[in-house]
């Protein structure tokens, strides 16, 4: 059976494999989420958006919010 995560946007469980990991700055404070795809697309149209290297996935998004553009699309 494969494992599953809960997205902490949305509340809906997925599959491991498509968690998402997102660190969003609040001020100096960085917050770690763990989100479904739909929510990271959300997520990064409400910010500045740069990869990092996450801590339980090789890539990750950094949001810094407020800076972003909305037209911006999910890393593919």
């Amino acid at each position: 059976m494969e494992e599953t995560f809960t997205c902490e946007e949305c509340g809906k469980s997925f599959p491991k494999r498509q968690m998402k990991e997102v660190f969003i700055w609040e001020g100096k404070k960085r917050l770690r989420r763990e989100l479904c795809p739909s929510c990271l697309d959300k997520a990064m149209k409400q910010g500045r958006v740069h990869g990092v290297v996450g801590d339980a996935k090789k890539a990750a998004a950094s949001i810094t919010p407020g800076e972003g553009n909305e037209e911006r699309g999910s890393i593919k």
